[in-house]
């Protein structure tokens, strides 16, 4: 179970703010909210990805109960909004996709194989929310159907590694450059503002990525 608490106490000597900075400077610990609740920095944004990631994993490939931090519960939201429309306009592009993937290979190493898939659909440099949903939409399919040949493990595997990939630095800035996760529920405010950005730039942007994706099924 996950469970995102909020700041840890302070202490008589520095604030919560202060203590999380120096942490974080230091490498220590994993930065904290300040008492405000807003967050910087990459390592704020890369336990963020992990987060809505795990909450990604209890909704779409195994139930689980997560308790997200207040400050996420919107972004969740927002994310699993989006997976779900995709899914219902792309889904059967997406399973035809994952239908192709070598399992075996995928089992040797899932990281490796995800990785793969996604230096292909982000090496144009064009990173777009629409690209990263996309990124999960795909992990998701190829999870169900690890879940569908008994292997629910490796399902969760796949679905991490995307994840993980949010963590890598190209990625990581990115995010941190359009404000941070938060940004997300901005662009996306409602299913009215979804439906009508995914058709007009969003269905390009996924365009793209199918390309990106298919060449590297189709290597495999």
């Amino acid at each position: 179970m996950v469970n995102l608490t909020s700041a840890q106490p302070a202490n008589s000597v520095m604030s919560t703010f202060t203590q999380s900075w120096y942490r974080n400077l230091c490498g220590l610990l994993p930065v904290t909210r300040p008492p405000n609740g807003a967050r910087t920095g990459l390592d704020a944004v890369r336990e963020d990805s992990r987060v809505i990631t795990d909450y990604i994993i209890s909704e779409f490939v195994k139930s689980a109960d997560i308790s997200v931090h207040s400050s996420l519960e919107k972004i969740c939201l927002t994310m699993k909004t989006l997976v779900k429309q995709v899914m219902e306009t792309e889904g059967k592009r997406f399973t035809d996709l994952t239908g192709d993937m070598d399992m075996a290979t995928l089992r040797n190493d899932p990281r490796q194989v995800v990785n793969a898939v996604l230096d292909s659909m982000f090496e144009d440099g064009r990173i777009h929310w629409l690209r990263i949903v996309a990124a999960y939409v795909f992990a998701i399919n190829l999870a169900r159907r690890c879940t569908s040949e008994q292997d629910e493990t490796l399902g969760v595997k796949v679905v991490r590694s995307v994840g993980e990939y949010l963590c890598n630095e190209s990625m990581a800035r990115w995010i941190l450059s359009e404000g941070g996760w938060q940004n997300i529920t901005t662009v996306f405010v409602d299913a009215n503002d979804l439906e009508q950005k995914l058709k007009s730039v969003g269905y390009l942007a996924l365009a793209v990525g199918f390309g990106a994706l298919l060449s590297v099924v189709s290597s495999r």
